[in-house]
């Protein structure tokens, strides 16, 4: 997009930071008890999910010639050439570090190389892109979709989670959501309506406080452990994308923010090397706001230099 969309761009602000808040509150502040941390909790119940919505929205807005050989090369230059790429920069610093990790262990667990979110949205715009081309009809397409997300996620059990099936599976239907929210209109009507914003922002705030503090899952159910951690991820992600569109359509100047959504990858890519070399010169927890702060201007100075330069912008960011 030439134009590019305020509010989109602000969300994904607010989503890459909720991500380097996350990876700081894991490698920085709380490096061995991380997971028992209410902080760090109720950041990874929604915010992975909350970017697969947005990077479904955005699908939508880029998507024009259906499912064809232009678009999988496309796909494969904006996502697995930079998810190949910072693989070989992590398999380098593996080897300075004397821990020798390969190629293939990449492929088989995507997320050992930390942009496991690329390999991940490359192939599940793979497959919703084949659906919407096979079924044109909107409800077929849904149907199609719903039928695919259990097939994934029978496969990856099958498979042990492995070759990144595990995202792949937990992630692809919140891309879908994404999609048909701005196809379908939905979020323009949200957009163009504080009031209604407002009160859908107002009931997803109460449904997600009961799920995450009131409900406490049987952890030997796993359907209800599904159920569970899925109404926690969509109601999060429906507060956070609402709380977006009503700051952005009441001008909060916070235009860092959509600077930081227009660079997201570059961001995501160096934020955890940032936050582990903060980590051995400011170790001391007291310093937390400190680095985090540090993480994120470096993080984003980092991504704008990348752009700078054609081979950097290329094979790290995927710009071509």
């Amino acid at each position: 997009m030439i134009n590019r969309c305020c509010w989109l761009d602000f969300s994904k602000g607010v989503a890459i930071l909720l991500v380097i808040i996350g990876h700081a509150l894991q490698y920085y502040l709380y490096p061995s008890t991380f997971s028992e941390e209410m902080s760090w909790r109720i950041v990874y119940s929604f915010h992975m999910p909350f970017f697969f919505i947005l990077s479904g929205t955005a699908f939508s807005f880029s998507r024009k010639n259906g499912f064809s050989l232009f678009f999988i090369m496309s796909r494969l230059r904006r996502l697995m050439i930079p998810f190949v790429s910072w693989a070989l920069v992590n398999m380098l610093i593996m080897t300075l570090i004397n821990e020798k990790v390969s190629m293939l262990s990449y492929v088989i667990n995507p997320a050992h190389g930390g942009l496991w979110y690329l390999w991940a949205l490359f192939y599940i715009s793979i497959f919703f892109c084949f659906i919407t081309y096979v079924f044109t009809r909107i409800p077929y397409q849904l149907i199609a979709s719903l039928l695919f997300y259990v097939a994934l996620i029978v496969l990856s059990n099958t498979a042990s989670g492995k070759f990144g099936l595990n995202e792949i599976s937990r992630y692809f239907i919140f891309f879908v959501l994404g999609y048909y929210a701005r196809s379908l209109g939905w979020i323009n009507y949200l957009v163009s309506s504080k009031k209604q914003c407002f009160l859908l922002f107002s009931a997803a705030v109460i449904i997600w406080c009961v799920a995450f503090f009131a409900f406490v899952p049987n952890s030997e159910n796993n359907f209800v452990n599904w159920i569970y951690k899925s109404s926690i991820a969509l109601s999060g992600s429906t507060v956070a994308l609402l709380l977006c569109i009503l700051m952005t359509s009441i001008k909060i100047p916070f235009k860092f923010v959509e600077m930081f959504g227009a660079n997201t990858l570059g961001m995501y890519a160096v934020n955890t090397y940032i936050i582990y070399g903060l980590s051995v010169v400011l170790c001391n927890p007291r310093y937390f706001i400190v680095a985090l702060l540090l993480d994120i201007v470096l993080s984003y100075y980092a991504s704008r230099i990348m752009s700078r330069f054609k081979i950097s912008n290329v094979l790290l960011l995927g710009n071509i």
